[in-house]
């Protein structure tokens, strides 16, 4: 299927690489390259083949998040029409995400849903991150398992610059990576965070030299692969919603893994535990 922004490879060990390829916008996460992507998530989590996914970018950037020229084109069109209908005036936040503000049950879904769709997988996911990774970008590699990260890597939480709260996921998966000191750090500053920096708080998994992470990123995906779902069959949806906590399982055995999500994992260099070792 031919696809206009972004470029979809399938490795003989089933390794699926989806590369953003609209360097001109720094990939920016409008359509058609959110649509196009999230299909391809879509057709990677029920395909059985397709055992190991890994997502980039092309050009100097991961992505430089959502396209907020579109969100001031909305409210510029919310600010035209309530001009004539002053009793409809609709606030900021509903301006920039109706759904969310209009939400009438507690657990509904909100915010860009291709979160949930990496975040819920059942298989591996790896973000090979080369250069920006701003908001919502920062936010996919978050979504993702494993994050690789090339030296000229940059992870930021942008919200803050526009006066925004993050409504990425971030809030809640940002403090279980880096703590929430650096959590609050990232989300209250907007600097951005280098690969060197993201492997020392824990952001990172590892770092490649160079430009980024193009090419480490299929040979990682390629090892995974052979072992892929093993110990991702049985993640338990918690609060909030959408969002798995829970350790997983092997199938086989039924222990639990402290794999990623589970409430067990610490960053390396971190205090961790075996799973089944008493907490202090």
């Amino acid at each position: 299927m031919p696809f206009e922004k972004i470029i979809s490879e399938t490795t003989p060990e089933g390794v699926l690489i989806l590369t953003m390829n609209d360097p001109d916008t720094l990939n920016a996460l409008g359509e058609p390259l959110m649509p196009e992507l999230e299909s391809e998530v879509d057709r990677f989590a029920v395909t059985r083949d397709l055992r190991v996914l890994v997502i980039t970018g092309a050009g100097r950037a991961f992505s430089s998040g959502a396209n907020v020229r579109g969100f001031q084109r909305r409210i510029n069109d919310a600010d035209a029409a309530a001009e004539e209908a002053p009793e409809q005036r609709a606030t900021s936040w509903q301006q920039l995400d109706p759904d969310y503000t209009s939400r009438e049950a507690l657990g509904a879904k909100t915010g860009p849903p291709i979160v949930p769709k990496l975040h819920n997988l059942h298989k591996p996911s790896f973000a090979a991150v080369n250069g920006h990774a701003y908001g919502l970008g920062c936010g996919i590699a978050l979504s993702c398992d494993i994050r690789i990260a090339g030296e000229s890597a940059r992870f930021n939480e942008a919200f803050i610059r526009n006066g925004l709260v993050p409504a990425d996921g971030s809030a809640w998966q940002l403090p279980k990576l880096v703590g929430m000191a650096n959590a609050l750090w990232m989300q209250y500053s907007g600097e951005p965070i280098d690969g060197n920096e993201a492997y020392r708080m824990g952001l990172a998994n590892k770092v490649v030299s160079g430009r980024g992470a193009d090419g480490d990123d299929d040979r990682d995906g390629d090892e995974v692969g052979p072992r892929a779902g093993v110990c991702h069959g049985d993640r338990q949806a918690v609060d909030p919603p959408g969002l798995p906590t829970g350790p997983c399982r092997a199938p086989s055995s039924g222990v639990p893994w402290a794999g990623p999500h589970s409430d067990d994992v610490r960053p390396q260099g971190g205090r961790g535990r075996v799973p089944g070792e008493a907490k202090a």
